[in-house]
């Protein structure tokens, strides 16, 4: 569920009907290096207000009453603060690295009116009644979504979970007799800052990725016919080779237009192709090959979408030269045919203000 909502929280994407699609920043972020689209993600996440991560523990009712939970930013920047200070590539102990900020007196606040939050049953189980433990029922379990959902997600730790049944008390809390879990969390056990979430965490000042090693050898023709000669492709290579070529058979494929330029157009570089290949070939690529990529390249940019435009009809070629020519409708439309008008979705309000003016009007 995270990489949506990190999506539209860091201005990558946003809601196209009923499906997310890139914005302008996420057709760039394609082309940028990934370390920094992940901190710069992480950082805009933190202080977005589009959703509240802690309703993701729904075992805990009571949270959509106004003013019931605390602001979202303050908790995610001392969940920052204290994984910023954890040592790199050591796995720890969640239950310990909470006690410790229970210890240090580390104000993570979650709630603004722990009397209305309960579980099971709201005249019973408000969470004020659990006295002591109310930080393992709200900090812990808002820790743990964060490290699990968030962090995790964005590759920022490596985790250690199990099955979340039994794996951390939860029956000190009223009505929680008969429950093996509090959350879907409640499994996460440990977890090792990495080193890309050090970068994310300002705790280094640079990030160098680790280089895969090749999986297989390819062999790449110059009839365009790419062979699979050692080993065997990963799920990476797999997923390379379907956005450039159609695969013929287990250990064959062909590079192909079409598809090659269907992926420029989702945003893929040909260079990301042209690096894949060369590692995975010890001969240099064909000049037929270096040919096609070329002119993929260059084809798959040929055209560009500046705006959604509405094509509008005139009765007759002398309402579309005069439209086209006024001084006031000009720079509203373009000519398209004798009697065709192109207008820009953005300017069809003023277009039909201005075409009204002139005495004329446009049906729907």
């Amino acid at each position: 569920m995270a990489w949506p909502l990190l999506m539209q929280a860091g201005g990558l994407a946003q809601p196209t009907g009923t499906k997310l699609g890139l914005t302008a920043a996420g057709l760039k972020a394609v082309h940028a290096a990934p370390a920094d689209v992940v901190r710069d993600i992480w950082r805009t996440w933190l202080t977005s207000t589009l959703f509240d991560e802690f309703s993701r523990i729904d075992e805990i009712k009571g949270q959509k009453g106004k003013g019931r939970m605390s602001a979202t930013a303050p908790r995610r920047a001392i969940v920052g603060a204290a994984l910023r200070g954890c040592p790199v590539d050591t796995w720890i102990s969640v239950d310990e690295w909470s006690r410790h900020m229970r210890a240090e007196g580390i104000p993570l606040k979650i709630s603004d009116d722990i009397w209305n939050l309960y579980v099971c049953d709201p005249n019973y189980g408000p969470l004020a009644y659990a006295g002591a433990y109310s930080w393992d029922a709200l900090q812990l379990r808002y820790l743990l979504c964060v490290l699990f959902e968030y962090c995790a997600t964005l590759g920022m730790i490596d985790v250690a979970y199990r099955t979340p049944r039994n794996a951390r008390g939860c029956g000190h809390l009223w009505g929680t007799e008969d429950m093996t879990f509090l959350s879907r969390y409640d499994g996460l056990m440990y977890f090792r800052l990495t080193p890309l979430g050090a970068y994310c965490l300002g705790a280094s000042a640079s990030y160098t990725p680790v280089a895969a090693a090749a999986s297989c050898t390819l062999a790449v023709q110059a009839s365009l016919q790419i062979k699979v000669t050692q080993g065997a492709l990963s799920a990476d290579d797999r997923l390379m080779l379907d956005n450039w070529a159609l695969e013929q058979d287990a250990l064959n494929w062909r590079l192909d237009r079409e598809t090659a330029i269907a992926a420029i157009e989702r945003g893929h570089d040909v260079a990301q192709l042209a690096a894949f290949l060369r590692a995975r070939d010890s001969q240099p690529l064909p000049a037929q090959v270096e040919a096609f990529m070329r002119t993929c390249d260059k084809r798959g940019k040929a055209m560009k979408v500046l705006a959604p435009s509405l094509l509008i009809e005139c009765v007759d070629a002398d309402t579309a030269d005069l439209l086209a020519a006024h001084k006031d409708t000009a720079r509203l439309c373009m000519r398209a045919g004798q009697r065709h008008l192109v207008v820009r979705l953005d300017q069809e309000a003023k277009f039909r203000t201005a075409a009204r003016l002139l005495g004329y009007g446009i049906l729907a």
